[in-house]
């Protein structure tokens, strides 16, 4: 951790000397296919653009590698929430656990317009859990022992500015970094898919950053405009939570398992792991993540915090129900949080500075604010 310290502290060092203002733009779900002249005018006019490779998991997972430019079993943070220290249960939650699962799924919304926020686990494990505490709409000056771009900049003296959804911002400062970050069009992919909605939102930002592009040509400002991942449509879902009960599994007992959309995260409760494989290896839509691909994703944990086992589906596959989309079967249209390189996962990039890699991953993003 030492190693990645230093080498932060000669990067922003060296970088700090002749820092160019930056604009970033952050667009969250903008697939690599979708990008094209006729539909993206102003993003195409700021260079050539290219695809950027994702890592595995959600923007909970993803955004901390971004700003830090290291995979996640560095910086120590992946998905939202992370085995915590077992604890007896709570009385609230033993009562929880006894009301309908579709009044535990609705309840949360009324009780977080009144200031809670409530877990998106369930009563009878959420209470092994911990927040990771990562909000990608504030994001944090360090992430464990590893500062974020945003530390770094902060830490030569320089300024940043961090905008969320929004242009209609006073453009007339002393900033070296300003990121605008968009969030429309994941939720539109996820509850309308990729028609004409999908397309009608992407013409519409690109309106935005033509906006942007024109008041920051004063500056003479390096622009980067990049998202973190694409969006596949689905077309299959399978219930892995009746495949488990249907086995004598039971969540919190035999096991602990996380259903998140498009994987499952399972902790070993002493006997119930090796009943869950034999169900998960009749599943050919979907596998277990071995050795080699948790190294190469950075999921290479020294600890099970995230899990003892990670099970992933194929593309267009959803894990329904599960602990996010639990309400309405076909609420939601497409996904991502797929296996990196699969069709659609890529985002993209494009800047009107020199990139020197040919192939670039989400986390070359950090040093292409800071370290050239």
């Amino acid at each position: 951790m030492n190693l990645i310290k230093s080498i932060q502290i000669v990067v922003v060092y060296l970088s700090s000397r002749d820092f160019r203002k930056k604009m970033v733009i952050f667009l969250d779900a903008f697939p690599f296919e979708y990008l094209d002249k006729k539909t993206c005018p102003n993003i195409s006019s700021v260079g050539k653009g290219r695809k950027l490779g994702t890592l595995l998991g959600y923007s909970a997972s993803i955004h901390p590698s971004i700003w830090t430019g290291v995979l996640p079993d560095i910086h120590g943070s992946w998905t939202e929430y992370q085995l915590g220290k077992i604890k007896a249960k709570p009385i609230f939650n033993s009562l929880l656990s006894f009301a309908p699962k579709r009044f535990r799924a609705v309840a949360k919304y009324p009780f977080s317009l009144l200031g809670f926020k409530m877990s998106s686990l369930p009563a009878e494990i959420s209470f092994m859990f911990k927040r990771t505490g990562f909000d990608a709409k504030n994001p944090p000056l360090s992430i464990g022992d590893v500062k974020t771009v945003f530390g770094l900049v902060k830490g030569r003296s320089m300024n940043y500015n961090y905008y969320v959804d929004s242009i209609a911002q006073p453009f007339e400062n002393d900033s070296s970094l300003d990121v605008f970050y968009f969030t429309s069009l994941d939720h539109t992919g996820h509850l309308f898919g990729l028609g004409n909605r999908f397309e009608n939102e992407i013409k519409l930002l690109d309106e935005k950053i033509g906006i942007l592009i024109k008041k920051y040509e004063k500056f003479d400002a390096d622009t980067i405009i990049f998202s973190d991942h694409g969006m596949t449509p689905i077309k299959n879902r399978i219930n892995i939570e009746m495949m488990f009960s249907d086995v004598g599994l039971k969540n919190g007992k035999d096991f602990v398992v996380v259903y998140n959309s498009t994987m499952l995260q399972i902790w070993d409760s002493g006997h119930g792991l090796e009943k869950a494989e034999n169900v998960l290896g009749k599943i050919s839509a979907g596998h277990i993540l071995g050795k080699k691909e948790l190294i190469e994703f950075g999921l290479n944990f020294k600890d099970n915090r995230y899990g003892d086992l990670l099970f992933l589906m194929d593309p267009g596959w959803e894990i329904f129900p599960n602990f996010y989309h639990n309400i309405l079967m076909n609420r939601v249209k497409a996904m991502h949080g797929y296996l990196p390189g699969e069709a659609y996962s890529d985002g993209i990039l494009v800047s009107n500075k020199e990139m020197k890699k040919k192939k670039n991953r989400v986390i070359d993003i950090y040093n292409s604010i800071v370290g050239d």
